[in-house]
């Protein structure tokens, strides 16, 4: 089965992070095992609701959501700023040292990227997330969770991703013809087998409608 164009540009975004790492090397956080890395992925999840999921939510601009909510956090210089294929970097924040916060394109996609997480423990608490109805009102999810993995030089990349509709209008504007918009939320964890610490990238993104 083919996949929607916006999953498929995240995935390009997924093995982007897994395969380069996060954009401020000099920031990489050491492996860090037991509880370290149960609250290096509680951190990122939270941030992730704070910003991606917020603005799903409220229907507003992840990138002015983030603007707002991470005003004291440091920009990612433009030069830092990175493609893969079609998928492109457009702005990104550097939080607490240990995560960061990206905005790409297409798609308007909001992502987290974390080391040193627990991998099954991120995939877990995403999954407890995507099935919260009252994480996204005015998102109908379409279905379970789904659940995929693929080998890579680096260790086994693992995903989990879920679809939803809207049933609400974006915020103030009437409801359009057509198709409700359509958005993702897709995560992948990284065991790592190359020495690296485990990585996390947690995305939302709306997907573009068909022409």
């Amino acid at each position: 089965m083919r996949r929607p164009r916006g999953v498929q540009a995240c995935m390009a975004l997924l093995l982007l992070v897994a395969a380069t790492g996060p954009v401020f090397a000099q920031a990489k956080p050491p492996t860090a095992p037991g509880a370290a890395a149960q609250a290096m992925g509680a951190e990122a999840l939270a941030l992730f609701e704070r910003v991606c999921i917020a603005a799903l939510a409220r229907r507003e601009p992840a990138e002015a959501v983030a603007t707002a909510e991470l005003a004291g956090s440091p920009r990612v210089p433009a030069d830092r700023l990175r493609a893969n294929g079609p998928v492109r970097e457009t702005a990104g924040w550097r939080v607490q040292g240990r995560h960061t916060v990206m905005m790409l394109e297409p798609g308007a996609q909001c992502a987290i990227y974390t080391e040193g997480i627990a991998s099954d423990a991120v995939l877990d608490a995403v999954q407890a997330l995507m099935l919260r109805a009252e994480a996204l009102p005015g998102w109908a999810r379409q279905g379970q969770p789904s659940r995929s993995a693929s080998p890579r030089p680096f260790g086994m990349l693992t995903y989990r991703q879920s679809r939803y509709t809207s049933t609400l209008p974006p915020a103030g504007k009437p409801t359009q013809p057509g198709p409700p918009p359509v958005a993702n939320i897709l995560a992948s964890a990284a065991n790592r087998t190359d020495g690296r610490p485990n990585t996390a990238v947690i995305t939302t993104d709306i997907e573009a409608a068909a022409r």
